[in-house]
């Protein structure tokens, strides 16, 4: 018999993630074999969404789940050019991580605000030594008490770097006359937790991007202000300065 292709015009409507049902009247002669084309990308159901709830078991949703404790917040995504796009696996070497899904943000504070870029000792680096910050300290220590089960490979907790808090304010809440404006993403989904402390609203916070002003070491940090200085592309700050720390991690 001859192959003789056919277009049924009068079609209907496909969504995503939406089963369809369809049927058509056609010849019972003899077999007929019918082809599907559906334009675009295939789009995953469960993929994690800028917004969503990060648990501690390694799981994400969109719905928050009471059952289960929440760990952080997705703000970044490396999929369809998103924040994360440019993160890869081989950053976080002997994690087992074979692809980077997007960033976490932390439900709290690491530490209060103040001095974290001195010694444990609460004394200035010197030449010829590579001391222990107490933000680095203190974030390790954050990341031994709050693991995350290694059912979804991850980095574990770490100090974000600047790119990194900048994304994270562009979802977070609108830049308005230099104060916290509309409630964005992240924000919302903080909010709707209604656990004190999980509100960025401590002012500066650090990040893990340093480098040299002339002679004095100075670290960025990014304000997260409720009001006046909100500081959506980073300021160089001398390292005794102080600011707060909230970690991210990779999954």
């Amino acid at each position: 018999s001859e192959n003789e292709t056919r277009t049924i015009k009068a079609g209907f409507t496909v969504k995503p993630n939406t089963e369809i049902n369809g049927e058509a009247n056609l010849s019972k002669a003899e077999d007929i074999n019918v082809d599907v084309t559906i334009d675009g990308e295939k789009e995953d159901p469960n993929a994690p969404k800028v917004g969503d709830y990060f648990y501690t078991d390694g799981t994400w949703s969109t719905a928050l789940n009471s059952e289960k404790t929440v760990a952080g917040v997705v703000f970044a995504l490396a999929s369809k050019g998103g924040a994360a796009s440019s993160d890869n696996a081989s950053n976080y070497p002997d994690k087992n991580m074979t692809t980077v899904k997007g960033w976490v943000v932390a439900t709290k504070d690491v530490t209060d605000k103040g001095i974290a870029f001195l010694k444990k000792d609460n004394t200035l680096n010197t030449v010829d030594q590579e001391p222990l910050y107490i933000a680095i300290a203190n974030t390790l220590a954050y990341n031994e008490s709050t693991p995350i089960e290694s059912a979804t490979p991850n980095s574990g907790w770490y100090l974000p770097s600047i790119g990194q808090m900048k994304a994270l304010l562009s979802v977070y809440a609108a830049n308005n006359s230099n104060t916290q404006g509309e409630s964005l993403a992240v924000k919302k989904a903080l909010e709707a937790l209604n656990v004190e402390g999980a509100l960025m609203n401590s002012g500066f916070y650090w990040t893990s991007t340093g480098g040299m002003n002339k002679a004095e070491y100075g670290v960025y940090r990014v304000g997260f202000h409720t009001t006046g200085n909100y500081w959506k592309s980073g300021v160089y700050t001398g390292v005794t300065s102080g600011s707060t720390i909230r970690a991210v991690l990779t999954f």
